[in-house]
Parts: structure tokens; sequence; C-alpha cells
């Protein structure tokens, strides 16, 4: 029993380790970034200590007191003996979201519970005498026996969430849990001395919240860095996106502003072409094996971002265009061949680039120049890459407007491409003019009709002569010159149209060897019928 200065000082502990956690649940309910839940959590996990705290402090005070107060000295054992054990699961409980763990917690409480309430009457694991005295009851041991499981199971729940930390935060959580288990012991083991239990299990549910709090906080900004990047960054490619790379550059600028720099703008050539002839999950892998070529060549001293689609940007940090032009000139010569389920593609880039070379120079038009240049490179065939000059003004790019698709479209001649494998013939291109030659409504229903073979343009009664004479006239040119890979043939042939009607045709084409189809028939049809009266 505590008597005298003792018992007044374990008072003062008593008192100040209440105040501290009711202290703690008003931070906690102020506490804007945790959830309901988790406050809940809280609140449960502080009134319990406090119960099994001021439980056994009233049981101390009642020991050998006045008789009729033995009820209360009995019930406040009892309560002592039912929360003690699980002090530390209600602290980890703040923790702890597996609802198998709860459970197995829950089973192991509901037999001490049990216990305790039949120890009431039958003294098994403690009894109150007659002259109102506590003492150890002979099945004292199954009550430690739960401590020990309750024990072991907290510090178990400590070390697993312990795994989400690194290792100076794990120490620090094992020195919690260390320190619960060691406060409710000396609660045990020092019968009849100052009690620290108490305040040992207070502060160490105060540790674990603080600790709690701010993991909630880092990991709270880790998340918010997190989606941050995501927003800034390209999905696909894993580079900077539009919004992250203007934000990277414009955060260079500020921090650099006397630096010298240079502003590449990149485009992937016929970029359509690759996604029309392979399918977009080729051409995806194109943007993806491009970026990380671009990234890994430019390297660590520059920001590389892709503005969408096939079109690129990147800023070399510290280096006008002369210290630039060899890392420009090695991404532009660089060969660009990938290979994807054992097939090789490749693809061509043109690259504009203008920079700042000294302080006064102006940063504010910077991509804008290099934008410009890249056109002019696109409007001289492409696959190269050139510096920015005043005489590249943007209004040269009223040329691009008509884009190749657009004249083969609109231009009033029938125009085919098909591929010069005698086998299939596949049509790869036709314009409206040859899609109405043939009464069809759209390039769909021509692709259908003449399914998607040049042997489907011609009258059945002509192909087998069409065939033998452009591979007559094929041979013999490229015979005539080994080293030509061009040729241009000349036949006509009947055609049939949607609606029935025959029609005669002047077919001039010129076989080609393109980059990205191989050998290639180019083909300009006439319809004969129609061009008599104009030439007569």
């Amino acid at each position: 029993m505590l008597i005298g200065e003792g018992m007044s000082y374990y008072s003062t502990i008593v008192i100040f380790s209440t105040l501290a956690l009711i202290s703690m649940v008003t931070l906690v309910f102020e506490n804007g970034h945790l959830n309901k839940k988790f406050k809940c959590k809280l609140y449960v996990s502080y009134m319990v200590i406090i119960i099994a705290g001021l439980s056994e402090y009233f049981a101390i005070y009642l020991n050998g007191a006045d008789s009729w107060t033995i009820p209360l000295h009995v019930l406040a054992k009892v309560l002592d003996y039912v929360f003690t054990p699980f002090i530390g699961y209600f602290v980890v409980l703040q923790v702890v979201d597996e609802t198998k763990s709860k459970m197995k917690y829950l089973v192991l409480m509901i037999i001490n519970i049990i216990i305790e309430v039949i120890s009431i009457f039958t003294g098994w694991t403690f009894y109150v005498d007659a002259d109102n005295y506590y003492h150890h009851g002979p099945l004292q041991w199954l009550y430690l026996i739960v401590c020990f499981v309750a024990y072991a199971m907290v510090f178990y729940e400590f070390i697993k969430y312990g795994r989400k930390f690194g290792k100076k935060a794990s120490f620090a959580l094992f020195t919690i849990a260390a320190l619960v288990i060691f406060g409710i012991l000396l609660q045990e083991i020092l019968e009849g001395e100052i009690r620290s239990a108490f305040m040992a299990q207070a502060f160490s549910a105060i540790l674990i919240f603080v600790h709690y709090n701010e993991f909630e906080f880092i990991k709270g900004s880790e998340k918010l860095k997190k989606q941050n990047e995501l927003v800034e960054m390209d999905a696909l490619t894993g580079i900077y996106n539009r919004m992250g790379f203007d934000k990277a550059k414009e955060e260079y600028f500020k921090n650099n502003p006397d630096a010298p720099c240079t502003a590449l703008m990149i485009d992937i050539d016929d970029f359509k072409l690759i996604n029309d002839r392979y399918g977009h999950h080729i051409g995806d892998v194109a943007l993806k094996f491009f970026a990380n070529n671009l990234k890994n060549t430019l390297g660590e001293d520059s920001i590389v971002g892709r503005n969408g689609g096939d079109e690129f940007c990147a800023l070399i940090k510290g280096k006008g265009a002369q210290l630039s032009f060899e890392k420009i000139r090695e991404l532009s010569m660089l060969s660009e061949k990938f290979n994807f389920n054992d097939k090789e593609y490749h693809f061509t880039i043109s690259i504009g680039y203008a920079s700042c070379e000294k302080a006064e120079d102006s940063r504010n038009d910077l991509f804008g120049k290099a934008d410009a240049a890249l056109y002019y490179v696109k409007q001289r065939g492409k696959n190269y890459f050139i510096e920015y000059q005043p005489y590249m003004i943007k209004s040269d790019r009223t040329q691009l407007g008509f884009a190749l698709r657009d004249v083969a479209m609109n231009v009033p001649g029938a125009i085919l491409i098909y591929s010069a494998d005698w086998d299939k013939e596949e049509i790869l291109f036709a314009n409206k003019e040859l899609v109405h030659m043939f009464d069809c409504e759209n390039m769909e229903e021509f692709l259908a009709f003449a399914n998607y073979s040049f042997k489907g343009i011609v009258h059945p009664d002509d192909y087998e002569r069409v065939e033998a004479s452009i591979k007559a006239q094929v041979d013999k040119q490229l015979l005539e010159d080994s080293e030509k890979i061009e040729a241009n043939v000349f036949v006509d042939y009947k055609i049939m149209t949607k609606k029935g009607k025959i029609k005669n045709i002047i077919d001039n084409g010129r076989l080609v060897d393109n980059e990205y189809y191989g050998k290639i028939f180019y083909v300009l049809l006439l319809d004969a019928d129609m061009r008599k009266p104009y030439v007569s």
C-alpha cells in the first residue's frame, strides 16, 4: 500500500497523465487533416487508458480503507485487470486496420473479461479480504498469461507498423513499444512501490499519436508530390508533359537569369503514317523509344518534355547554340530504330533550335523561334536540324497549311498508292477522286468494294495482261540500270464501278522504295472516256 509522500507523488502522476490525455483529446478534435474514423480511435484509446489508470489509482487508494468501500475496491480491481493488459492494444489500435488482428485482440479480451468476472466470486486471479486488502488469487498465472500474450501481440503489431517507415522512425516506434510494455510490467512487478505504469502508458499513446500525425503529414506531402508529378508527367513516355515542362523551364529561367541556354522543338516525321501503317500500339512504342533517346542523349543538364502527339521539346541548360551543336547533331543523326515483337521499325526526326547566349538576350520567344526553325525544316524535306534565323518568319507556315494529304485528297485527279508486293498489292491510299471514280460514297466503301487490293480495281478480263505489262516494264528499266530503284509504268485497262459501269482507264504509275512501306506504286489514274472530248 502506498502511504504518505509516495501516495501524494503517485497522485501527482495520475493527475498529470490524465490531464495530458484530456489535452490530447482536445488536440485531436481540432486536428483538421485527421478523418472521423481515426479520431474516434484516438478518443477510445485515450478513454480506456484513463479508465485503466484511474481504476489502478482508486484500487491502491482504497486498499485497507473502510469496509464499506470493499465493493468499490473490487470494481476498481476488476476494471484494472480487464483493461490493463489491453492498454497496449488500444495504443496500437490507432494504427491497426486489419480486421483479423482486431478479432484476435477482441477474443483475448472477452476471455479475460470472463475470467475476471468469475474471479469476483471465486478469487481466481485476485480477491479482496474482509479487511479490504487486495491479494493475488491461486490462478493469478492465468492473468499473467493473458498479459504476456497481449504484450506479444502488441509488439508484433508495432513491428508490422514499423515496416512502413525508415530505420530511424522504426527505431523510435520500437522504443515506444518497449516503453508501453515496460510500463505495464512495472505495474505487476513493483507491487507496493510508486507506480509509473499509467504515466508510461499515457505518454506512449501521446508519442505514437505524434509519430503517426507526423507520418500522416509526410505521407500526405509525398502523396501530393506524387499527384503533382502525375499531373506534370507524360503517362506514356515518363518525361514531362507540356505543363510540367513549362513549369521546370520557368523555374530554371527564374533561378538562372543570366545563364545561356538552347531551346529545341522536335517532331517525329510522318508519325501518322507509322500509326496508319503499323497501328497505334507501334506508334506508342516509337514515342517511348524516342523519349528515352532524347533523355539519354541530352543528359542531365537538360529538361525534356512531350508537347503532345509526336511533338517534343527540350531545354539544354547552361549552353548556347555552339556548345549545344554536337548534342543536337548526335540526336538528329541517331539511328531511330527499335525492335518490337521481333520486327524492326525505324523513323526520322526534325529539329529546330534557338539559343539565348547572353543575359540581354530575350527568352520570351525562345521556343517560338525554335518552333519556327522546326517548321522551316519540315518545309524543306524533314529529317534534319537547323538553328533559327531571323528570315524564318512564322508567315512561312501558311505553306504548311496545305498538307500533302489535303492536296492529294482534293487534287482533280485520281491518285492511288499500293504495295508492290505482287501477292497482295494492298491499297495504302486513295483520294476522293478515285473513290468517286468507282461510284463509292466514302473510303471504307471503296476499300471494301476493291477488297483492299489493286487486283480489285482492274477489270478481271484485263488483270493478267496489266500485271504482266507492269512487271515487264519494271524489269526492263531495272535491268538497264542496276543502280536504279525507281521505275515508271504506263498501262491502260477497264474498271467496273460499284454501279456496274465500265470505264476505260489510263494508269500512269511509278515504283519507288519507301522507308516505311518498302516498294510501293504511286499511280495517277485518268478516265480515258472523259479525257477524249478535251483532247479532241
